[in-house]
């Protein structure tokens, strides 16, 4: 196994080409909106722009200078040339010695921040543009370890996948249940037993006449407003058949 300490510049290359405004207003290309912080990059439809513009192609690694540090970092997948404005930076690679995918993969790591907070001023907060970003030194394995290495994450990658679909498949089953569980609940289905045991019960009648006769007390002693009262529940509104000493009823009631 043998590790190197080398400079980023020793596989990175950044794409020289810059605009001036109106010279990128011309082109009429894309521009990157944003990468997110999954690496996925947003295109939005050429727009006038008043600040310089940098140019974007097919393969090349393209950073978020300001959001680096977070995942924003992506290769450059689309066929079409793009602008991005001077916040991004662009790069093409040396296949020979760098897997692109081992890359992206390193940028997002704990240990590329560590080299950050230690290179460069003011810590990770700071804008990452490509002089600084291409001095900085980190240990790369060989190509074919690289790839070995990629390989595994990919598996990786794929077990969790697998993982948070079970997991999400789960989570609506439970939802499922529980749903099950309330409308059994509401439906007195849940106690049948308990009720065949416990016969001997208030029915649901009693229980709401004296409700009645404690609100009609606090009406009078001022404590609650009268409530108007409702029709009486229709037949065809009942939605299924309650256990023996249930009734239908109003919140209100």
């Amino acid at each position: 196994m043998t590790w190197r300490k080398v400079k980023v510049s020793e596989f990175l290359t950044e794409r020289a080409n810059r605009f001036y405004p109106d010279e990128a207003n011309r082109l009429g290309l894309q521009r990157v909106g944003k990468i997110d912080f999954s690496g996925n990059i947003h295109l939005v439809a050429d727009k006038s722009t008043k600040t310089g513009m940098i140019l974007v192609k097919k393969g090349d690694l393209l950073i978020s200078g300001i959001n680096a540090e977070k995942g924003a970092v992506a290769i450059y997948d689309f066929d079409e040339d793009a602008l991005a404005t001077i916040h991004y930076s662009s790069y093409t690679y040396d296949a020979r010695k760098i897997n692109i995918t081992f890359l992206k993969w390193f940028l997002k790591s704990p240990a590329f921040k560590g080299i950050l907070n230690s290179n460069v001023g003011n810590g990770i907060k700071t804008e990452i543009k490509p002089k600084r970003f291409l001095a900085l030194e980190m240990y790369l394995p060989e190509l074919g370890e690289q790839e070995k290495i990629v390989k595994h994450i990919l598996a990786i990658e794929g077990e969790i996948g697998d993982l948070l679909s079970i997991a999400n498949d789960n989570i609506t089953l439970a939802s499922a249940l529980r749903q099950s569980i309330l409308t059994e609940a509401v439906q007195g289905q849940l106690t049948a037993q308990w009720r065949k045991e416990n016969p001997n019960q208030e029915h649901a009648r009693e229980l709401l006449k004296r409700i009645a006769v404690e609100k009609a007390q606090l009406i009078k002693e001022k404590k609650i407003g009268k409530e108007k009262p409702l029709p009486a529940i229709k037949e065809e509104e009942v939605t299924y058949e309650l256990p023996k000493g249930w009734v239908w009823c109003y919140m209100q009631d």
